[in-house]
């Protein structure tokens, strides 16, 4: 029998940031011999992700609380796990309460509990949430900027939990193909030895495309927010010199989807952008492309399509409204873009396409900062596993 057993919680209902953040971890612990399973709301568009990497499923309602159904789903689990190596991810506040509760009938406190927080919002005031708050062992967030507008909540400092608890782990990526690379590879012993393998820099850097036009892409969540109409009313903008066109890369909800569309049919530059709604490939739809574009307007907690980029080794134009500013830094290895502002856009664009060796600083400066600072070997130092 292991002597770890790893157990996710996920309760979204589509494929994102959080899920991709997820799946790395369970992909990782897994080849280290652990026994993973992750509790899904049987949505296809997350368990085929799991599923591609034998990873065991389970299904529960992960309903609004209290969600008594799901404990008693996932209690068999945790009744089984290994006397102080049991571990339970949850990714949803709400979720934590069926983890908790099945802690508590199972009569397992040496089982830990914890909750990364991909969002940025206001700690919750109500006496459930406190509850839970001082339940699990760790909340973990994906920036310093996540948890400061969390502990915003309480001005005067006067917390209902342990504030020990908190900490910031930032986000990292593993390669696609890493278990393939893996078995060809002495597994390293120690943290000193695996910062040794390139592998955990995520993957070699390919040149730019040498064919066809300067290709931006957006690369996340179709819907509202994003700064997509900013992005296509800025190709509007672009002179007739300025051979660019724009990949759009990500799953939405339709009739947002089409929203789009129409936007660009009536701005006049459907024939500059490429609608691309399976996501599976976004890491060579990257290589494919010389620079990334992120003008969303909301306020960010992480950003984990800027860090795709970041280790694939291409420049990127962003806005930097919330956790993107403590890894990208304007100039250095990102331009930044003001939110809402399609002109701006526009000229940071130009700017961008028209100069090579612009693109190919921003991009090496990117790729070692990812190295250097973001790679998996630390995100595995920050994660209290």
């Amino acid at each position: 029998m292991p002597r770890h057993t790893l157990i996710h919680i996920i309760g979204s209902n589509s494929r994102g940031g959080a899920e991709v953040y997820a799946l790395d971890i369970c992909r990782w612990f897994r080849i280290k011999g652990w026994k993973v399973r992750v509790v899904t709301r049987d949505v296809r568009d997350v368990d085929t992700a799991y599923s591609k990497y034998g990873i065991s499923i389970r299904h529960a309602p992960l309903r609004d609380y209290p969600d008594l159904f799901s404990t008693l789903m996932i209690l068999p689990m945790v009744r089984h796990m290994p006397q102080g190596g049991g571990i339970i991810h949850c990714h949803r506040l709400r979720d934590c309460l069926t983890a908790i509760a099945a802690r508590r009938i199972a009569r397992r406190p040496d089982i830990r509990i914890m909750v990364t927080r991909h969002l940025t919002a206001r700690g919750r005031k109500s006496p459930l949430a406190r509850f839970i708050y001082r339940q699990v062992d760790h909340i973990l967030f994906v920036s310093d900027f996540a948890k400061r507008r969390f502990l915003g909540a309480w001005p005067d400092g006067r917390y209902p939990f342990d504030i020990n608890k908190l900490g910031v782990t930032f986000n990292s990526l593993l390669p696609i193909d890493f278990e393939e690379r893996l078995s060809s590879l002495p597994l390293p012993h120690t943290m000193g030895e695996m910062r040794s393998h390139h592998l955990f820099s995520l993957t070699e850097p390919a040149p730019e495309p040498d064919r066809g036009p300067v290709t931006a892409m957006y690369l996340g969540r179709i819907k509202p927010g994003k700064g997509l109409e900013t992005l296509i009313d800025a190709m509007a903008l672009l002179e007739k010199d300025v051979k660019c066109r724009v990949r759009i890369v990500g799953r939405g909800a339709p009739n947002y989807y089409d929203a789009l569309r129409r936007r660009a049919e009536m701005r006049g530059v459907m024939h500059l952008i490429d609608w691309i709604r399976d996501d599976s490939t976004a890491q060579q739809l990257i290589y494919r492309s010389h620079f990334g574009v992120f003008p969303s307007i909301d306020t960010e907690a992480f950003g984990m399509a800027n860090l795709m980029f970041m280790a694939a080794g291409r420049a990127q134009i962003s806005t930097l409204t919330g956790g993107q500013k403590e890894f990208l830094t304007d100039g250095v290895d990102a331009l930044e873009v003001r939110p809402a502002s399609a002109a701006h856009l526009a000229a940071v664009i130009t700017r961008l396409t028209l100069d090579t060796e612009l693109r190919q600083r921003l991009s090496e400066a990117a790729l070692q900062k990812f190295r250097d600072t973001l790679s998996w070997p630390h995100f595995l130092a920050r994660l209290p596993y």
